[in-house]
């Protein structure tokens, strides 16, 4: 006697193979043996698969990032960076993914895409959409305040009091407290600014 090497249901299994090794039925095509792929619970991101149940079969992993975040590499069966990824499924594996922040600055306006996606919702593909901070000055009397309102987060920009006929400048109020003038200021918040004025 030899062994039954036909392939009757044509799924690329042999009778024999199916009757006594796997346990599976050979004039079923649909009935083949079968290898469970794992996929490890991630963050930031989610691994989608297609095909590969087939033992031998070719499963095509796809990791897909959150908002923010892009892919790193591949944990378990493999650890390369080819996504999609192909693998072969000649046993039961486990397959995971890493993601990381997304640190690159696309349109080089100083802020990373995973910080104006994520934290300031401003567009990381646009260099004139990023976080901006407000500079309010205050009314003032006896005198005025040069400023301009809008200004990029973390941008200095400059505030010069001007005291009317016959009055001095003092001090500044709110941001500052100093008596610089002109006044330099970092605008890494909504910040307010006035001045006070004495006569000469």
């Amino acid at each position: 006697f030899t062994k039954d090497t036909a392939d009757t249901d044509g799924d690329g299994f042999s009778n024999y193979n199916e009757l006594v090794t796997y346990s599976t039925n050979p004039s079923d095509a649909s009935d083949f043996p079968q290898v469970p792929l794992t996929v490890s619970e991630t963050n930031n991101g989610n691994i989608s698969v297609s095909g590969g149940s087939k033992l031998g079969s070719i499963a095509t992993i796809t990791a897909t990032p959150s908002l923010g975040y892009i892919f790193s590499s591949w944990t378990g069966a493999s650890t390369g960076t080819n996504n999609p990824l192909s693998l072969t499924m000649d046993a039961a594996k486990t397959i995971g993914a890493t993601f990381t922040k997304d640190t690159a600055d696309t349109d080089g306006d100083g802020f990373s895409n995973y910080d104006e996606l994520i934290t300031y919702s401003t567009d990381p593909a646009d260099a004139n959409n990023y976080p901006t901070r407000t500079l309010t000055a205050e009314a003032t009397t006896n005198g005025s305040i040069t400023s301009t309102d809008s200004h990029k987060l973390g941008a200095n920009t400059t505030v010069t009091a001007t005291p009317d006929l016959g009055y001095l400048f003092t001090a500044w109020t709110g941001a500052s407290t100093g008596t610089d003038n002109p006044l330099t200021i970092t605008m890494n918040d909504n910040k307010t600014i006035g001045a006070t004025f004495t006569k000469d």
